[in-house]
């Protein structure tokens, strides 16, 4: 399928379910295709759309997965395969940590609320266990952790990292254990954004711009989480959790193309965002002759404030 069908289908899908779309307007620089949110969920979803997820790079996912967590959302690749391996549907793979699932996946995930059961990653198929029925039902059945592990063929450990939610098991193991204990124990991945995990404590040191460097050391000491992005039309993004404050930053060295500030503008409108748009002199203008939405700041602006703090 042409890769431009294959994103208006999925904007099709997204529109039909009520979702809210931002687009890259077509310019194929960014990690995303869409970011889509419903008003009624306040959750949001970072899509990637392509024919083989081994299309996106490691540097456009890793950045997917930034932009979700910051907006507290869920990162999404759809594709039709990964390599020469065509993807099934109503199962959801992996890569690099995101998942990917093929259109018909997608449609039963937003217009059916039909979450998967299990999912691909390295090593085969996972299941995701209710740690609570599956520590209850060894306890009825009179079963220590290590009997239950031999039964079952896997360590003790694993079973303990099973009841308490801090590993999923492969499908095997899972059958294995609703078989032996007589009891349903696979539940649905509904909590998809929690597999997404990341370190953002060395995300200073990939800044090399000495103004966004600034920024940086005046949000940060403003209480705020902060992540630095490549495959964006910004250049950082910062949250503030406890009082829900976002904040998504571009340093303008070279005129702002009309299409990237109405990006910037539809996402902060979106995900309940300032836009920070750095400018080497504001030239008299004020931010609401630039767009309502946006804050222009000038480099001597950035530096008062640092004195100031």
């Amino acid at each position: 399928m042409d890769p431009t069908e294959k994103k208006y289908d999925v904007a099709k899908l997204l529109r039909k379910s009520e979702y809210r779309i931002v687009s890259d307007y077509g310019s194929g620089d960014y990690c995303f295709d869409f970011i889509a949110g419903r008003k009624d969920e306040g959750k949001h979803l970072v899509i990637r759309v392509s024919e083989d997820v081994n299309q996106c790079s490691r540097q456009a996912i890793q950045d997917m997965k930034k932009l979700a967590v910051m907006i507290e959302g869920m990162p999404l690749l759809v594709s039709s395969k990964i390599g020469k391996k065509e993807l099934e549907s109503g199962i959801f793979y992996r890569k690099y940590g995101v998942f990917v699932v093929d259109e018909e996946t997608l449609r039963l995930f937003l217009e059916e609320k039909n979450f998967p059961l299990i999912y691909a990653d390295k090593g085969g198929l996972y299941a995701k266990i209710n740690s609570e029925k599956l520590r209850m039902a060894r306890r009825e059945r009179g079963l220590s952790l290590g009997e239950l592990a031999q039964k079952v063929g896997v360590s003790r450990k694993a079973i303990y990292e099973y009841e308490r939610g801090n590993m999923d098991a492969s499908l095997d193991v899972a059958l294995k254990l609703e078989e032996i204990l007589d009891t349903d124990l696979i539940e649905p991945i509904t909590k998809l954004s929690e597999l997404v995990r990341l370190d953002i404590s060395k995300e200073k040191e990939k800044i090399s711009d000495n103004i966004l460097s600034l920024l940086y050391d005046i949000l940060s000491k403003a209480g705020f989480d902060i992540w630095i992005f490549r495959k964006t039309p910004f250049d950082m993004a910062a949250r503030k959790e406890k009082k829900e404050k976002k904040v998504i930053a571009k340093n303008t060295r070279k005129a702002l193309r009309e299409y990237e500030l109405s990006i910037l503008s539809e996402i902060a409108d979106l995900v309940s965002a300032c836009v920070f748009l750095i400018v080497k002199q504001k030239h008299g203008k004020n931010a609401e002759e630039v767009n309502e939405k946006v804050c222009v700041l000038s480099e001597q602006t950035l530096h008062k404030i640092q004195e100031i703090l």
